[in-house]
């Protein structure tokens, strides 16, 4: 049994091929799915524009995978338009699931609600639904991603947010790992018990493979 986690691939309506064959390949790969939040980017686009885009062509494969879709801030139904056509592509929709295997649990959410648990809750309220300004940030944001995924270190900021996961870690039962994403720095660390994902994007995959081995997180470019 072989199970994939994956998260912020941040879709939009606009295909791209080369992505769309690595997500392909991953997920073919794997028995089972569990997608930890951010499948698409509910600041550029809109739900139904994403499941009626070619990105659809990946539904057929989630779902013989039996795909859990867990949401993230930029696809949270909180925030932006989401219905039951989640059920094209995964068999079950929440924000957060338990995984048992090898003898091992996982605590699986996206990491968003954590941190705004450990510090702003209030931002979160507040943030109920996107005004061009936020839309405008979340371009700004983007530009700077992509900064950082071409050459400059991405650590400064998310390495402190991944410390801060890794104090909930802390807090859960003692043979747990705590898995996120959010931050889109991947990150495994035994001692803690704490796992982020990373992020899939501007040609830099990142996943958690699960088996009867063990955990391992890959990275990778596509």
């Amino acid at each position: 049994m072989k199970t994939l986690i994956f998260s912020d691939t941040h879709l939009s309506h606009l295909f791209d091929k080369a992505k769309y064959d690595y997500l392909s390949e991953i997920i073919d790969m794997s028995d089972h799915v569990i997608i930890n939040g951010d499948l698409w980017e509910g600041y550029f686009t809109t739900f139904d524009l994403f499941v009626n885009s070619e990105w659809r062509r990946l539904f057929p494969l989630l779902k013989s995978k039996n795909a859990v879709y867990l949401h993230g801030n930029h696809d949270s139904p909180e925030r932006f338009d989401v219905d039951e056509r989640t059920g094209y592509f995964s068999v079950k929709y929440g924000v957060e699931h338990e995984l048992l295997l090898t003898g091992k649990r996982y605590v699986i959410e996206h990491g968003d609600r954590l941190l705004s648990k450990n510090s702003n809750g209030r931002l979160r309220q507040l943030i109920k639904r996107p005004t061009r300004f936020h839309t405008y940030a979340a371009h700004a944001i983007n530009a700077l991603d992509y900064i950082s995924y071409k050459g400059f270190a991405n650590c400064i900021v998310t390495q402190p947010l991944n410390n801060r996961l890794k104090m909930t870690a802390s807090g859960i039962l003692d043979d747990a790992y705590l898995v996120t994403s959010h931050t889109h720095y991947s990150e495994l660390d035994e001692v803690s018990r704490y796992i982020n994902t990373g992020a899939n994007r501007f040609g830099y995959g990142n996943y958690l493979l699960i088996n009867d081995e063990g955990h391992e997180l890959v990275s990778v470019r596509y």
